[in-house]
């Protein structure tokens, strides 16, 4: 950390407190862990200017990181939370419970509690007409990576490329449940503690969207980190479909299909 630069009035708040470099998840940002906070330092993008509205706005509606300074110099952004306590779903000691059924059970009780907040003075939205829009500027900068994509998606019997595969997401808009979304709802970003929801983390896409954008990002979560995408570990006799009957409602298909595909583009 002392190779870092802060701000000085952000330097106030963390000097002499011991951190560690977070090395877990993919968002990119240089994330430091103290012992009651977290500072996370990023270029200024849609998303770091998303996630500090939605932490403002969430207090008391969520449970969530409470934003305790906030600035941007140089085009950088820097942002220091409270700390969310607990651990994170996809720790071990979920994972193993109850052939991971324990686990699904969590990210369910987590899609509810987001569902039941009133989003009618949200501001922040994230349905179809910007998401897409925002995939398309990624599809632009090349940000979007054929190799990376889930097999079959692109190629013999999917599609020829990332614009062939937007311009269908573009022709096929279902209509939208407008919800609560995480916007990035998968197994790092929730956290339990003595068996009780603590918080959710990273919320720079968070906003008003269908509820399958986190329905499907829940059981691509599920199915990836269960079947050894992260960490090698494989279990067996796992079904993300679980996820499903944990929440008390059918899979539809076609939307599932729908909000699954327009993930291979974030």
């Amino acid at each position: 950390m002392n190779q870092t630069y802060l701000p000085a009035s952000l330097k106030i708040l963390v000097q002499g407190h011991e951190c560690t470099r977070d090395a877990v998840g993919l968002s990119g940002s240089e994330v430091w862990l103290y012992e009651d906070r977290v500072l996370k330092i990023r270029p200024e993008s849609r998303e770091s200017v998303t996630e500090h509205r939605m932490l403002c706005w969430l207090e008391g509606r969520l449970p969530a990181p409470r934003c305790l300074y906030h600035s941007v110099e140089d085009s950088k952004d820097y942002l220091l939370m409270s700390r969310i306590p607990g651990k994170m779903v996809c720790d071990e000691e979920y994972m193993r419970q109850e052939n991971g059924r324990r686990a699904v059970a969590m990210m369910a009780e987590g899609l509810k509690r987001l569902w039941q907040v009133d989003v009618e003075q949200c501001p922040c939205q994230q349905r179809l007409p910007q998401t897409l829009s925002v995939a398309e500027e990624r599809i632009r900068s090349g940000q979007v990576s054929v190799e990376d994509a889930t097999p079959g998606v692109f190629g013999p019997g999917g599609f020829e490329n990332p614009w062939a595969l937007l311009a269908w997401l573009r022709e096929n808009q279902p209509e939208e449940e407008l919800v609560f979304s995480h916007g990035d709802y998968c197994l790092p970003n929730m956290f339990f503690e003595q068996g009780k929801l603590s918080g959710y983390i990273d919320l720079g896409n968070a906003g008003v969207a269908d509820r399958w954008e986190d329905i499907t990002m829940a059981h691509r979560s599920l199915r990836n980190n269960f079947g050894g995408v992260f960490g090698g570990k494989v279990y067996e006799g796992f079904d993300p479909d679980w996820l499903f009957e944990a929440l008390g409602m059918p899979k539809d298909e076609k939307k599932f299909r729908y909000y699954d595909l327009l993930h291979e583009l974030y």
